[in-house]
């Protein structure tokens, strides 16, 4: 009798597992995987057409001088029409990762579609107008609106997606990286390493799902159309060539060249930034004067406009002498400076990986001239773009398993390692913010201008059928900028408990009781949050439905 009990407990509790996690993990995360796969397969594959045809209209204005007036009206009128996108919807300013991340730390909201639209839009203009810009932040932006948008118009059947909103826009998140690189896994890992800064099973089974599902997608559609990513950006990187100790004292040198140059790249944005906070230069000053100096360098050297993948591909094939090298690794800096201190529409990271292909060129240049031999070349520049990428936002496992996932082998993963550690290292030593914290610092700074922040705290009780039940404290994406504080529960003989273990994983059971100490400037909405996890499912329908009525 007592063994069928048990097995009845036991039933009912997996039964619970697999109808409020397992299965809206499955179904959300297919959906959103879906949807993200399509839209960011269609949206690089513009995007790569935009740009092949920004390279004709700069060759054809060189050439034809006469049209050189024309070209810099039209690249005022671009930046002004940029400006005016940010303006409708400031959301859309940027990579669109800082923001993005901000919404699954539940620090930001997001206007779903409209913020969607306008990024897709705002980074059209950007590519069109030849600016150094990728697609690969608005990718991941683009994956978690749509990530927000398919848990608010989920079905009901799943009564706890209000608790699964932020999942929901990380799981968006991680598939739309996954797309940009055809990486599912470097997607997975950005949603743990860079996106939450936290590994958690609650993270990382919606991000597989969704990054899964998406890279999938998109890849039938690049199979039945012809276009598309396929890491072809990457194809000279594909060598099996094994590099030996003889030269672990050239990778050292690479290392400790990317964590500087990732420092400086850093350190010139962010002074930049002071510099611009200080003397409050418009926005559409800086969009226009960066869409004007494009064009300036446009017409002057030509392989220096766009997002980078093209000069990805000609530096692979060593059609570059080392002076060139250096000149268009000054130029490349100097534009990613002044595009990303101007916040216009448009990624980062493909961009960054171009300057740390160029770093990469002159490393392997001067290394052959120091008696490497020449099969190590597209190594040394493979290796330099990743390290400086994970450097710079300051995610070194992510850009490990780029590597792997961008060339398909393993055999020179330890010299990736090397050289990945080393810059992050480098780069750690000097305290300097990575480029998205420090976005995403002064785009809470804005939205919080002006609203006072209080210490408050919420006595909650656990309800039966809430999402909390059976999970472990650690496992919950709490309201942002909330402590839980002290646990209370009554045992058998009705005695109160009072516990909370050091690593969060105490499980949390119906009847509960919570002290949860929070820092908010909206005392109801943290309270609303709150309520999605904690409260009976039916009671969040209601509140939900209030919210939105309020609105309205």
């Amino acid at each position: 009798m007592n063994n069928l009990l048990k097995f009845k407990r036991d039933f009912k509790s997996y039964k619970s597992y697999f109808i409020h996690t397992l299965l809206p993990i499955v179904v959300y995360g297919c959906i959103i995987g879906l949807f993200t796969g399509a839209v960011v397969w269609a949206y690089t594959v513009a995007a790569e057409w935009l740009s092949e045809h920004t390279v004709e209209i700069y060759t054809f204005v060189r050439e034809n001088p006469a049209f050189i007036p024309l070209l810099f009206l039209s690249l005022g009128a671009l930046g002004f029409l940029a400006w005016l996108n940010v303006k409708i919807t400031p959301e859309a300013c940027g990579s669109g990762i800082p923001y993005v991340e901000g919404v699954m730390r539940g620090l930001l909201p997001l206007r779903w579609l409209r913020s969607a639209v306008s990024m897709i839009v705002g980074s059209f203009i950007s590519f069109f107008a030849g600016l150094p810009l990728g697609c690969e932040g608005p990718s991941v932006f683009v994956g978690g609106c749509i990530g927000k948008g398919a848990n608010e118009i989920g079905s009901n059947r799943f009564s706890s997606r209000y608790a699964w909103r932020r999942q929901s826009v990380t799981g968006g998140a991680a598939a739309g990286f996954a797309v940009a690189f055809n990486a599912p896994l470097a997607g997975i890992v950005f949603a743990l390493e860079e996106g939450h800064k936290r590994f958690s099973p609650m993270i990382l089974l919606p991000a597989a799902a969704s990054a899964i599902v998406a890279t999938v997608t998109s890849n039938v559609l690049t199979h039945l159309t012809g276009h598309g990513i396929t890491n072809v950006i990457f194809t000279e990187f594909t060598s099996e060539i094994s590099p030996t100790f003889r030269e672990i004292g050239y990778f050292i040198i690479l290392g400790v060249v990317t964590g500087l140059t990732a420092g400086l790249f850093s350190f010139m944005i962010n002074k930049l930034n002071e510099l611009n906070r200080k003397l409050k230069i418009p926005r559409l000053v800086k969009f226009i004067a960066a869409f004007l100096i494009t064009g300036i360098i446009g017409l002057s050297a030509a392989d220096a406009i766009g997002g980078g993948s093209m000069l990805i591909r000609k530096i692979a094939t060593l059609q570059y002498p080392w002076k060139l090298l250096l000149a268009l690794f000054a130029i490349k800096l100097f534009q990613l400076v002044i595009c990303s201190s101007s916040e216009v529409t448009g990624g980062y990271t493909i961009p960054v990986m171009a300057l740390g292909a160029l770093l990469g060129g002159l490393m392997a240049n001067l290394f052959i001239y120091m008696g490497m031999d020449e099969k190590f070349y597209n190594l040394v520049v493979l290796i330099s773009m990743c390290a400086l990428l994970g450097a710079v936002v300051r995610a070194p496992i992510m850009a490990i398993i780029l590597v792997v996932e961008m060339t398909k082998v393993t055999v020179h993963l330890w010299a990736a390692c090397l050289v990945i550690i080393m810059a992050y290292f480098i780069i750690e030593l000097f305290h300097i913010d990575a480029i998205f914290d420090n976005s995403l610092g002064n785009i809470l700074a804005n939205h919080y201008q002006g609203k006072r922040k209080k210490l408050v705290e919420f006595e909650i009780e656990i309800e039966a059928g809430s999402f909390a039940v059976n999970r472990s404290v650690r496992d919950i994406l709490w309201p942002a900028n909330t402590l839980v504080i002290k646990v209370e529960k009554t045992d058998e003989n009705g005695n109160i408990i009072y516990g909370m273990d050091e690593d969060g994983e105490r499980k949390i059971h119906v009847g509960d009781k919570f002290i949860i100490q929070a820092e908010t400037s909206d005392f109801d909405e943290t309270y609303r949050q709150l309520c999605y996890i904690v409260k009976r499912p039916g009671f969040n329908e209601m509140m939900e439905s209030a919210y939105h009525a309020d609105k309205n």
